[in-house]
């Protein structure tokens, strides 16, 4: 006899925190979809890996009502999301907030 056993979701990824939290919610993949102004196959290729840096992620992450840096990175605070910008910064250029204010 088989037993089935219970998946853990897998927060190390944008798809796998995607997932969780559709999850979390009761929602479907279509109902997100709908909710987003998307397609469900859209909502599959993000869960699945195949799309790992989507152009709706703030319309996800609103419907969800989540971070964005949350969904991306699996950050929550604002600490861990200035240190995650200051590593993709590169050496000897200036961003844009900071030549703004300039």
């Amino acid at each position: 006899m088989r037993t089935r056993t219970k998946k853990v979701e897998d927060l190390g990824t944008l798809g796998g925190r995607l997932r969780k939290r559709r999850r979390d919610l009761g929602w479907t993949q279509v109902y997100l979809a709908e909710q987003v102004g998307t397609s469900q196959a859209v909502i599959q290729k993000i869960e699945n890996g195949k799309s790992l840096r989507p152009r709706i992620l703030g319309q996800i992450a609103a419907a969800l009502d989540v971070h964005p840096a949350w969904l991306m990175f699996g950050v929550w605070r604002s600490v861990d999301c200035r240190v995650r910008r200051s590593i993709w910064r590169v050496p000897g250029t200036v961003s844009k907030s900071r030549s703004a204010r300039r």
